[in-house]
């Protein structure tokens, strides 16, 4: 198998050499030493930023260690982090260099190391992002979803915390992910869904909005009335004690069958429902209702 970092250098090399980086200082209200002393100075992430910003800043060697497609950092028995990538190669914080590049997934399970790891990051361009378990503080959220190609977030009894220790509500960190199209929610309480998170979830490109590991006491039924503004959002709900809201999903559930097919997605709520004939009906009826819109 040909390795996947290889494959990716070659491509950044073939690019690389077909760009010529401009030996005079650009126009600007800057004096030109002090543009020259930034380029020659600048720390990595500086220099990432400003290659971004023109061509001149463009390095002609840069150093990068790319962590793969696929990125785990997890909490061992002896509570030692090991980070994983691509489920092949394993190391420790300390193994890693300070020129890290990670791409497509990253999947954390502890928040154990996490500043420094996020320290050591030049370049994120992430898709999807799984928090579980952890605090994160708000600034390095939004350096790791910050990519135009982030689409996913999965957020498990994970906490995002701003400079004054308060817990940032779904709805601002919902303005750092304008390109976000799945979103999923894990033993999230119905208090914590507000009207604003409604509003901007009913105004962005999401497409799938997932709430998982809920109790018996979420409000399901007015909280998907309130996203009938995005008729197309594909909701999944899961509840941690089914059998207790079992009937309230049926009632629900009745409903649908008797309005038919319409312009709303029929909600999903989990593998645990009982394989009954309304089972199977309502099975139908979200078939039917995807068959329809592609």
């Amino acid at each position: 198998m040909v390795n996947t970092t290889t494959l990716i250098e070659k491509d950044i090399r073939q690019i690389a050499s077909n760009i010529k980086i401009p030996k005079y200082v650009p126009s600007t209200k800057f004096p030109s030493d002090v543009i020259k002393y930034m380029k020659k100075n600048a720390i990595l992430k500086q220099t990432v930023k400003l290659m971004k910003l023109n061509k001149f800043f463009l390095q002609e060697k840069f150093e990068l260690f790319y962590l793969g497609d696929k990125t785990s950092v997890y909490q061992l028995n002896n509570n030692s982090v090991r980070i994983s990538v691509n489920g092949e190669n394993h190391y420790s914080i300390d193994e890693l260099p300070n020129i890290l590049g990670v791409s497509r997934y990253l999947l954390i399970y502890t928040d154990n190391v996490l500043p420094r790891l996020i320290s050591k990051i030049i370049i994120c361009d992430l898709k999807y992002l799984l928090l579980t378990l952890l605090r994160i503080s708000f600034n390095d959220f939004k350096f790791l979803t910050s990519s135009v190609n982030f689409k996913k977030l999965l957020l498990n009894r994970a906490i995002v915390f701003s400079k004054n220790d308060e817990i940032v509500p779904y709805e601002c960190l919902l303005d750092h992910v304008p390109y976000l199209q799945e979103l999923r929610l894990s033993h999230i309480l119905s208090s914590e869904i507000s009207k604003v998170f409604i509003e901007k979830i009913c105004s962005s490109n999401m497409k799938k909005l997932a709430f998982s590991d809920i109790d018996e006491k979420f409000e399901f039924e007015s909280i998907l009335a309130s996203l009938k503004k995005k008729p197309n959002l594909d909701v999944h709900l899961s509840f941690h004690n089914p059998e207790l809201v079992l009937e309230r999903i049926d009632k629900y559930v009745d409903k649908l069958l008797a309005s038919g097919l319409t312009k709303f997605c029929p909600p999903s709520f989990g593998f645990f429902y009982p394989k009954t004939t309304r089972y199977d009906s309502y099975k139908n009826l979200r078939k039917s209702y995807f068959e329809s819109v592609h």
